[in-house]
């Protein structure tokens, strides 16, 4: 028995220190307790199996980043270890949120495919068509929702920077205005398009 509670008081320490610190390696939380190397990892990889724990895809040398559930967004910190093509991919999601996989070149493709941690591939069926799209790890499923359904199906907006170039030129009938504006807008009306949004990665 008073080995099992030492057992239970390591592995809550263990988790104190991630909760403090962030995402962390094996060696790092042994030497914050105090204790064996071998014999930590071997502890925290008890905590992934009991879902205390979560482990990265990345990789700092030749070991794994231990973190809870929660602190995805701080596996960012360790972007430095990718290499220089999965460093540019990363960025490039990071600024857009959801990236098309077929407008990208073949080098950034693949890369996204490697970073796991960051790059959450998503599944879309529009107009009957296969497409898949990226969304950065920390972007809810709604909003990437939100942004593709956008992206496929871009929305007429009202254009308003007709009568600001036109307000130092001469003066025109409002009545003139609103039929141009009226012509216009009748002009560039999208067709419809049938979007579904079915993937598996987005039915949370």
């Amino acid at each position: 028995m008073p080995d099992m509670q030492k057992l239970l008081q390591t592995k809550e320490r263990i988790l104190e220190v991630i909760r403090q610190r962030g995402p962390e390696l094996p060696v790092r939380v042994a030497n914050a307790i105090g204790n064996n190397n071998l014999f930590t990892a071997a502890f925290m990889s008890e905590l992934v199996g009991e879902q205390k724990l979560k482990i990265s895809h990345m990789r700092v040398g030749s070991s794994p980043l231990y973190y809870i559930i929660g602190q995805e967004e701080q596996l960012q910190k360790y972007t430095n270890y990718l290499n220089h093509k999965e460093k540019e991919a990363f960025r490039v999601l990071k600024e857009n949120k959801i990236l098309k996989d077929e407008e990208l070149e073949p080098a950034i493709r693949v890369a996204l495919r490697s970073i796991k941690d960051f790059a959450v591939p998503i599944q879309i069926t529009n107009n009957g068509e296969l497409k898949i799209f990226w969304k950065i790890h920390t972007l809810s499923n709604e909003d990437a929702k939100d942004i593709i359904e956008l992206k496929l199906n871009p929305k007429v907006e009202k254009k308003t920077e007709k009568i600001v170039e036109q307000k130092n030129e001469e003066y025109i009938e409002p009545e003139k205005i609103k039929k141009e504006e009226s012509t216009e807008l009748k002009e560039k009306q999208p067709k419809q398009t049938s979007t579904s949004i079915s993937s598996p990665f987005l039915d949370n």
